[in-house]
């Protein structure tokens, strides 16, 4: 019963969510959930010429013990000067790290209780990671580093599938079962494989764009959007609509665009406000009038024009205005088959509006376009 559900593992289907109609599903690395200093994007990465400061984490609690595992096979490859290991006091066999770290000192360090920007940092410092498909190898993909990944959980596998089907890393497949006694010449191996690196930094910079953040803010204000309320408007709202219909950009984008006199807008208000052949529909934000929908009725035809406050545009709600107002209709009135609005072709958010929620463009001209929505 969520109203949105974001899950940035590649590979996840809408289909295999049970949910409401209404529940909005962000779905892939287009909503990746990634701190601050992971969104920082660089031009372009220095490329990859020799791998010799490696960077590995294999989760805080580590149960597997694969951090000294892999620190002991690095330790075996001359090329490899460096091996940072993240680690958290919470890993039981911290006693074994600490020792290793102690006794090769100059190329085994321990690093504690980083923040993201230290760990973002520590990244760009190094070449190549290892971690699993979590979301530590996403943090990997965003700062761009060679990348030796698998998984050590079966939910991990979602993650991991996508950077696969990415090329944006190479796959030790279950780490849990790695042979290590075998794995020095294969690690020696793949740390020389610069050339696919390199492909892997371009296609990560190309896979995580950074604008996640952007999606993701749209997405919740339409959400926060659809929590207007919306009641019929009465005779006392006379002052406000008649303050709505005469704002330069409502005038603008209406087909007679001289002000409208108060006497006559009175007259017309009375008139239609309480008549069977008209819908006004108002909206609000809690107490706030945010926009106002207006259905003309004719022969199983309503004819739909709205605007919205001034100091409420440029937060996309006109989308849900008007798919709120087109359900209320629906739910009321019997007899109504079709809606028709009338639009200007330069007026782009009223275009975006219509066409977002389900109405087709009947007819246009270089003055006017016809959108419609049959029942």
């Amino acid at each position: 019963v969520a109203d949105v559900v974001i899950n940035h593992a590649e590979g996840v289907k809408e289909s295999d969510y049970d949910c409401e109609s209404y529940t909005k599903l962000l779905l892939g690395l287009k909503y990746v959930l990634l701190r601050e200093p992971f969104l920082i994007r660089e031009k372009s990465h220095k490329p990859i010429t020799n791998v010799s400061k490696v960077f590995v984490s294999m989760g805080a609690a580590d149960e597997h013990n694969l951090t000294l595992k892999f620190a002991q096979v690095l330790l075996q490859i001359d090329q490899v000067k460096e091996v940072h290991l993240m680690v958290s006091d919470i890993n039981p066999h911290l006693p074994g790290l600490k020792d290793l770290s102690e006794k090769q000192s100059e190329k085994i360090l321990l690093h504690f209780n980083l923040t993201a920007s230290e760990l973002a940092a520590l990244l760009r410092h190094c070449e190549v990671a290892i971690c699993p498909g979590s979301s530590i190898s996403l943090e990997c993909c965003a700062v761009g580093i060679g990348l030796l990944t698998g998984y050590t959980a079966e939910n991990q596998k979602g993650i991991l599938q996508g950077i696969l089907n990415q090329n944006a890393a190479v796959s030790l497949g279950n780490m849990v079962e790695l042979n290590m006694d075998n794995s020095k010449n294969s690690l020696k191996e793949i740390l020389q494989r610069t050339d696919e690196f390199n492909i892997q930094l371009q296609q990560q910079h190309e896979w995580i764009d950074g604008k996640s953040p952007e999606r993701l803010r749209a997405h919740l204000k339409q959400l926060c959007a659809s929590q207007l309320s919306m009641r019929l408007a009465t005779a006392d709202d006379v002052d406000l609509y008649y303050h709505w219909a005469n704002d330069p950009e409502v005038r603008q984008n209406s087909f007679n665009q001289k002000p409208i006199e108060y006497t006559d807008h009175v007259n017309w208000f009375s008139a239609k406000v309480n008549s069977d052949k008209n819908i006004f529909l108002l909206f609000l934000d809690k107490e706030d009038p945010v926009g106002q929908l207006r259905f003309d009725l004719n022969n199983g035809v309503a004819l739909v024009n709205y605007s919205i406050a001034k100091t409420h545009r440029g937060k996309g709600l006109s989308k849900t205005i008007v798919q709120k107002a087109v359900q209320y209709l629906f739910a009321n009135r019997v007899g109504i088959n079709e809606i028709e609005a009338l639009v200007k072709p330069e007026n782009i958010a009223s275009k975006k509006a219509f066409e977002t929620s389900g109405f087709i463009a009947d007819s246009a001209t270089d003055k006017l376009i016809t959108f419609k929505k049959i029942f």
